[in-house]
């Protein structure tokens, strides 16, 4: 319902003028539960325009609408009329005319005239009729977001509002969804908002109350994944930095009517709050369906406090370290948790989900509900299909070195580790770490006395092994990089069988480096490339120069290729800020120069600031340019684009999404060289803990809801969601788009 505007109305204030808002109550008069909303007040107006919109679900009938408006005054606010309405039967209603204002009843209401506009539409569930194909937009970004401080989940972006509820209602919520306003703009919705459980919740001292509320909260977003993709929407990757999810609907997809089964799997290493390292699966599943899939574990069921969900506790009890100061017992505490949920993973594997993106500190999975066991290349036994690359670059008292965990063919692993040994000298050495007499893991490490005198180069050598281990894997064992595992641990998914493995498998990694705290600044670049490939694309981005970096005992480290004669290192926010963004530009040319001449897609952002690629069959790739949008969150909150990007593109995002016309950003040192577009926008991003929780949430959903629209606006010129690349207070995400040139 939208409480338009009201004329004529009573003038209650001294000046002849009155200060008019809304209070719109509803009521379940079976349930005789109700509650109210209040719209903003229009200042000195007799004839006010609120364009106030705002809605209920109707359970019971009959339903009755109220309508109050009042003047707004210091001590009391002073009624100014009334009216109501009830809704008694199943048809669908509609109305939008002009009402009249009348006294309340049983009360002896004086100064009461005036008219309001009003419009309602009351649509029944049965009788929704929904075609998404035919009227959503081509490209729609939609996020789904928990706040487990606020015991709500928003969903923000552009959903029909048919398809919202239809999917809502069958989720089993506990309380009535409401639309998300900006009190100082109701008239466009920023989103969703569904409270899911008691805020009081939030005051008990209670670790297990808290924690039952989150696994509460992930099982309903769980649902909702579901519903969404039933409708076309495909998930993306979860963000790294928070828990935000990002789902997005196609042209292409939207006809496609996705039965799919999400299931989330967390794991808890043991410490304070644990004792036994456990692993928790959660899904919107029966049990009887999930209780075969983990029959070879220990594990008990659970039924939260609210009695909505079961949670499956997979445990071990072989580790009961606790809390400890002593590093290696807390990496062998680490170390078993990663192989449960290893093993875990495994076992779902062979079901048929599918490893689709992290979402904080645990691992979504996907199965489409048309998989059949039939023809499977799942692997039991001996072999996992997941496994986890994790480096130690410092570690007190031993040896940097590369673990490798997963249930492995140790055969394997020895070819990987002659591989990887013999272009090394005998520098590296491998080794299988058992703990209480289970493998724990398998270790490439480096010699120490190897890397005396390397401290510049250290970093170098390290990552060149990374790569190399995550190659050899792919090229003896059929495993690839998916995704990174925390800040620099690489998972990986086995998804050929060795005996399968074709003579010219491509399992080759490049590492993009950029390098801001060096003279000059440059880009180094680690992987499997030639001196022309490396100057082909110096030559692209403009650089003149390149040269190798080489280690006494392990020859090439990088190749380098410098794009300024100055360092990274400066006091001024504003010449740092022109030198990332210059970096940034090279790093988009460098990345796109890659994937269209040498088959590398970039598939992640590694270690803060590198972008991890991997190499892909020609039949695999498609031809495209990456561009980065880069938020900062300092003060006022600003864009920045970098990469081949026209100003046209970006002015018509910002024209859509109600900001500021961009700027180009221009590096005067190189030629007045246009690197992007910058775009300083009127709101500010709040990082001071002293300012309201509910005050912080509306500014970050208006952010949220300005940034959604801008993409969703590139998208109608192809770019597409890529990954994340956050770092530090910036929150950026590297986009692509397809080209057939």
């Amino acid at each position: 319902m939208t409480v338009i505007e009201g004329k004529d109305l009573a003038k209650m204030d001294i000046g002849g003028k009155s200060d008019p808002f809304v209070v719109v109550t509803f009521e379940d008069q079976i349930s005789r539960k109700d509650y109210s909303v209040k719209s903003l007040t229009v200042q000195k107006n007799l004839n006010p325009s609120w364009m106030y919109a705002c809605h209920s679900w109707i359970l019971h009938f009959p339903f009755t609408v109220k309508v109050f408006i009042y003047d707004e005054d210091v001590v009391s606010n002073d009624f100014m009329g009334f009216y109501e309405f009830t809704i008694n039967s199943q048809d669908d209603v509609a109305f939008d005319g002009w009402v009249d204002l009348v006294a309340r009843p049983g009360k002896k209401d004086k100064k009461v005239q005036g008219q309001i506009h009003l419009q309602w539409n009351a649509r029944f569930m049965k009788n929704l009729v929904i075609n998404p194909a035919t009227e959503w937009p081509d490209y729609a970004l939609i996020s789904i977001e928990p706040v487990p401080v606020s015991n709500v989940i928003e969903i923000m972006g552009p959903i029909d509002d048919l398809v919202m509820l239809s999917c809502l209602s069958d989720c089993k919520i506990r309380r009535l969804p409401s639309k998300m306003f900006h009190k100082m703009n109701q008239r466009e919705a920023l989103g969703w908002e569904i409270k899911v459980c008691s805020p009081g919740l939030n005051y008990m001292f209670s670790q297990y109350l808290d924690k039952w509320k989150w696994d509460f909260i992930q099982n309903l977003c769980l649902r909702l994944l579901n519903r969404f993709a039933n409708y076309g929407f495909m998930l993306l990757r979860g963000d790294l930095m928070d828990v935000t999810l990002w789902m997005v609907r196609t042209r292409t997809s939207a006809n496609v009517v996705n039965q799919t089964t999400f299931v989330l799997v967390e794991p808890f290493d043991a410490g304070v709050c644990e004792s036994v390292t456990r692993v928790e699966v959660q899904g919107d599943i029966s049990p009887m369906f999930l209780a075969p899939i983990l029959k070879d574990f220990n594990f008990i069921q659970v039924l939260d406090p609210y009695r909505e969900h079961m949670i499956f506790s997979v445990y071990t009890k072989r580790h009961k370290i606790g809390l400890t100061h002593d590093q290696n017992k807390a990496r062998k505490n680490e170390n078993a948790s990663q192989n449960l949920t290893l093993a875990v993973m495994d076992s779902l594997h062979q079901s048929g989900f599918i490893h689709q993106t992290p979402w904080g500190n645990a691992h979504l999975f996907i199965r489409s509900n048309e998989w059949s066991a039939v023809g499977t290349t799942a692997v039991t036994g001996r072999v996992g299909s997941y496994a986890v690359v994790d480096p130690f670059r410092v570690l007190r008292g031993a040896s940097p070195r590369i673990e490798v965990q997963g249930l492995f063919d140790e055969g394997v692993l020895s070819q990987v580790a002659q591989a990887v040994s013999s272009t090394r000298e005998g520098q590296v050495e491998f080794i299988k770490e058992v703990d209480l007499d289970i493998v724990s893991n398998y270790q490439f490490k480096l010699n120490k006395s190897a890397l005396s005198g390397e401290t510049m180069k250290a970093d170098n050598i390290f990552q060149n092994l990374l790569m190399d281990v995550a190659s050899k894997l792919g090229s003896f064992g059929g495993y690839e990089v998916v995704d990174t595992f925390g800040r620099d641990c690489l998972m990986l998914q086995r998804t050929i069988l060795p005996s399968h493995l074709p003579p010219d498998a491509r399992f080759k990694y490049l590492l993009v480096d950029p390098c801001t705290q060096t003279l000059p600044l440059r880009f180094e670049l680690q992987g499997d490339l030639t001196v022309d490939q490396v100057s082909g694309a110096a030559a692209f981005v403009g650089c003149k120069e390149i040269f190798e970096e080489k280690s006494k005992r392990f020859g090439r480290t990088a190749w380098v290729i410098p794009v300024a004669k100055t360092t990274g290192m400066t006091w001024s926010i504003d010449e740092m800020r022109r030198k990332m963004n210059k970096l940034q530009y090279y790093g988009m040319r460098l990345i796109s120069y890659f994937h269209n001449c040498h088959g590398y897609e970039a598939i992640t952002q590694y270690a803060g600031d590198a972008f991890l690629c991997r190499i892909r069959s020609p039949q695999e790739l498609q031809r495209g340019q990456y561009i980065l949008i880069d938020t900062l969150m300092v003060g006022k909150i600003r864009i920045e684009i970098t990469g081949d990007i026209s100003i046209e593109e970006v002015a018509a995002a910002a024209q859509t999404a109600q900001i500021p016309a961009p700027q180009p950003i221009i590096d005067k040192k190189d030629n007045d060289m246009v690197l992007g577009y910058s775009i300083e926008t009127d709101y500010f991003a709040v990082s001071n803990p002293k300012i309201p929780m509910d005050q912080r949430r509306q500014i970050a959903n208006l952010w949220q809801h300005v940034w959604i629209k801008f993409f969703n606006r590139l998208s109608a010129f192809g770019w597409q969601y890529k990954f994340p690349c956050n770092n530090g207070m910036d929150r950026g995400s590297v986009f692509f788009r397809p080209s057939t040139q």
